[in-house]
């Protein structure tokens, strides 16, 4: 049991450290690296596209295990049935948006959490953009949002 006294003296240090460890602290360290790409690129193609991959020209399926894997990847593919070439995020609001995946999934959380008084400043600082490109994107979501309304959601 000699282990013993080394786990309570090790439990002890790292209750003491954890005391200097604030929600502040996190919030200051936080940044847009602390989130998974692949993560995030799932979640808002998911959510994007719920269902299937589908053309953004003919609105047909995207078939072929390599285009389907290219298409959730965020990378180009082809349709086969009208020859068009395009990503997941063509045809979407995201298009051309030059933002990573993650900056998407980020700047769309801090947008809701803005409406409890987040700064503007401060969600850019995070994301690592201007405080210009989030009231752009802030309209942005307010668009598709609205238009999602209209649609009665997906």
């Amino acid at each position: 049991m000699e282990n013993s006294g080394k786990d309570a003296a090790h439990v002890e240090d790292a209750s003491r450290a954890l005391k200097y460890f604030t929600a502040s602290d996190a919030a200051a360290a936080f940044s847009v690296d602390f989130l998974d790409e692949a993560a995030c690129r799932a979640w808002v193609l998911r959510n994007l596209h719920p269902g299937e991959a589908r053309c953004p020209g003919c609105r047909a399926s995207v078939e072929g295990p390599g285009a389907v894997r290219n298409f959730w990847a965020g990378e180009r593919c082809a349709c086969k049935l009208c020859g068009r070439k395009f990503t997941a995020v063509s045809g979407t609001f995201l298009q051309g948006a030059q933002l990573a995946f993650r900056q998407v999934f980020l700047m769309a959380a801090l947008m809701e959490v803005r409406e409890h008084g987040l700064d503007i400043k401060l969600i850019a600082g995070m994301i690592g953009v201007s405080p210009d490109t989030i009231r752009i994107w802030l309209r942005k979501f307010k668009v598709f949002g609205e238009e999602m309304d209209e649609d009665g959601g997906r």
